[in-house]
C-alpha cells in the first residue's frame, strides 16, 4: 500500500493531463523570503531568524543596524564597527534603527540636497543590503546567504524572481549571484549581477532619480576630508599632526596622525587634468545643468593621498556614477541596476527533492549599495501520464494502439512513450497494458483537482473512486518528454 506524507508529492501523484491547465493559472509558491519574518522565517520577537537562513560570516544573525556587530563589520568584535562596511539586514527608512546614511535617499526629508542612497523614505519593510564585504574585518570579501531545505518535490519549471537595486561607481570584480543546489549536488550559479571588464573600462555614466526628483550624475565619497585636502594644497606633502598630539608640527585640528601626498593620477598625464601636483583629477560626469545623457563632459574633482592608521588611501571628492551593475535574468534577460527596485527573474532548469539556494556578494568600495528584497520561487506541478495514453491526448484509444505499434520492438527515448509497463522496450506487454486501461480518460475538472491539492483536504471515498477509474492512483508514473 502506498502512504503519501508530502501534500506536494500526493497532489503530483494525483494530478493526471489536467494538472497543465490547473498550472496555467499560475505558478505554485514555493519559497519566499521578504526578510520581514512573514514566510518560512520569523518568530514572534522581530528579529527575522529564519532556521533553514544561513549568513556568512554571521554577524549576530547579520540583523538590523541599531547595535553592533549586526550587519556592521566588526574587527574581532571589538565593538568600533567599520560603518560603511556591511552586509545584512536593513530594517526600513529610518536612521533610529542606524542604517549608514550613505544607503538612504533623505532627499525628499532631512536633507533635500541629498545626491546618494537607494532606500527611501516609503520602503517600511526590510531587506538585504551590502557595501564594500572586501575590508579588513571580512577576509574573504565575500558575504553568502544559503536557504536550505527548501521543498522542490512534484515540481518543475522552477523559477527564481528578486527586486535588485544597486547604485554607485563598479568594477569587474563586483558581483552579486544567485546560485542553486538540488539535492546535494553541484553549486550552479543562475542569476548574477556584475560587469564584465570591458564594460568596466567603457566608463558608461548613468544618473538616479532621488525621491525628491533630483536627477543626480555624481555622489560625494565619505572619507574626503576636506581639511586634508587643505593642509596639503597649502603645504605640500609631508607627515602632519592632525590630532594635537604635538608629535608634529601642529597644522589644524583633526583626527589622526597622517601622513599627505597628491593624488597618483595627480601627474599632469592622461589621467590628470594637464597640471602635476595641483590636487584636481579627471572625473567624467554629465554636462550641468541639464544632465544630458548625450552630452558627456571631463570635468574634475578635488583629490589627494593619504595613510593613517587605517590604510594608503586615493581620496576624491565626488564620483560619478559610473559602470553599473547588470542583472542577467534568463527570463527577463539584461536589466541596468539604478537606485529603482527593479524585478529579474531567471529558470532553474533541474527538478528534485530538495533545494538549496545561495546567494554570494562582494563590493569592494564605499559607496557601491547592492540591496535585495522579495525573492519568490514558483514553480508548476509535474503533470504525470494517464496509463496506457501512449500519445498524451488525455484519452485511452485506437490511436494509441497505432502510436504503440508504429513503436514495436524500438528502445529509443521516442520509442519508450509506449513502454506501458516500464521495462526499457516496447512489445506485446505493452498491447496488454495498454488493451487493460481502453477507455479511460483524465476525466478530473480544475475545480477537483483544486480540491484535491488543498493542503487540508481530504480525498472524498467518491473522488478517489473517480481517481481509480481513471487509473491514477497505483502505478502512476511520470510521462517522458518527447
Amino acid at each position: 500500500m502506498l502512504t503519501f506524507s508530502n501534500n506536494r508529492l500526493l497532489a503530483a501523484l494525483l494530478i493526471p493531463a489536467a494538472s497543465v491547465a490547473f498550472a496555467a493559472q499560475g505558478q505554485t509558491t514555493l519559497f519566499q523570503e521578504d526578510f520581514d519574518g512573514s514566510f518560512n522565517a520569523g518568530d514572534s520577537s522581530g528579529n527575522f531568524a529564519n532556521p533553514n537562513r544561513i549568513f556568512t560570516p554571521d554577524n549576530n544573525s547579520n540583523t538590523g543596524f541599531s547595535g553592533l556587530p549586526s550587519p556592521i563589520f566588526d574587527p574581532g568584535g571589538s565593538g568600533t564597527g567599520r560603518f560603511f562596511d556591511y552586509g545584512g539586514i536593513g530594517q526600513g527608512h529610518s536612521a533610529t534603527n542606524g542604517l549608514p546614511f550613505e544607503a538612504m535617499d533623505d532627499s525628499a526629508g532631512s536633507f533635500p540636497p541629498d545626491v546618494q542612497g537607494l532606500i527611501e523614505s516609503t520602503k517600511t519593510d526590510n531587506y538585504f543590503i551590502m557595501s564594500d564585504t572586501v575590508n579588513g574585518a571580512n577576509g574573504s570579501g565575500v558575504i553568502q546567504i544559503g536557504w536550505t531545505n527548501i521543498d522542490i518535490s512534484g515540481y518543475e519549471n522552477l523559477q527564481l524572481s528578486v527586486d535588485m537595486a544597486a547604485i554607485g561607481d563598479f568594477e569587474g570584480s563586483d558581483s552579486a549571484t544567485f546560485l542553486y543546489q538540488i539535492d546535494g549536488g553541484a553549486a550552479t550559479p543562475f542569476l548574477n549581477a556584475g560587469l564584465t571588464n570591458a564594460e568596466d573600462n567603457a566608463d558608461t555614466l548613468y544618473t538616479i532619480e532621488m525621491e525628491s526628483g533630483t536627477v543626480a550624475d555624481r555622489y560625494f565619497t565619505p572619507f574626503f576630508e576636506q581639511d586634508e585636502f587643505d593642509v596639503l594644497i597649502a603645504n605640500g606633502p609631508g607627515d602632519y599632526d592632525l590630532d594635537n598630539d604635538d608629535n608634529d608640527n601642529d597644522i589644524t585640528t583633526g583626527t589622526l596622525e597622517t601622513t599627505l601626498a597628491y593624488h597618483p593620477d595627480d601627474n599632469g598625464g592622461p589621467d590628470d587634468d594637464g597640471i602635476a601636483n595641483n590636487g584636481r583629477i579627471k572625473e567624467l560626469t554629465f554636462d550641468e545643468p541639464a544632465l544630458d545623457p548625450m552630452d558627456v563632459t571631463v570635468g574634475t574633482t578635488e583629490a589627494y593621498n593619504v595613510t593613517n592608521s587605517f590604510g594608503n588611501f586615493d581620496q576624491q571628492e565626488f564620483e560619478a556614477y559610473s559602470d553599473p551593475l547588470r542583472a542577467n535574468g534568463s527570463v527577463t534577460g539584461v536589466t541596468q541596476l539604478d537606485d529603482e527596485y527593479q524585478t529579474i527573474t531567471s529558470d532553474i532548469a533541474d527538478t528534485g527533492s530538495t533545494l538549496t539556494l545561495i546567494f554570494s556578494g562582494t563590493l569592494n568600495g564605499s559607496g557601491e549599495i547592492f540591496s535585495f528584497d522579495d525573492v519568490l520561487l514558483t514553480g508548476d506541478l509535474i503533470a504525470m501520464a494517464l496509463e496506457g495514453d501512449y500519445n498524451g491526448d488525455g484519452v485511452v484509444d485506437g490511436a494509441d494502439y497505432t502510436f504503440w505499434a508504429n513503436r514495436f520492438g524500438g528502445t529509443t527515448a521516442d520509442d519508450l512513450l509506449a513502454d506501458g509497463n516500464g521495462d526499457g522496450v516496447v512489445d506485446g506487454a505493452d498491447y496488454t497494458f495498454w488493451a487493460n486501461r481502453f477507455g479511460n480518460t483524465a476525466s478530473l475538472t480544475l475545480a477537483e483537482v483544486a480540491e484535491l491539492y488543498s493542503p487540508t483536504a481530504v480525498p472524498e471515498p467518491a473522488a478517489l473512486a473517480m481517481l481509480a477509474a481513471a487509473g491514477l492512483i497505483a502505478g502512476t508514473r511520470r510521462r517522458r518528454s518527447s
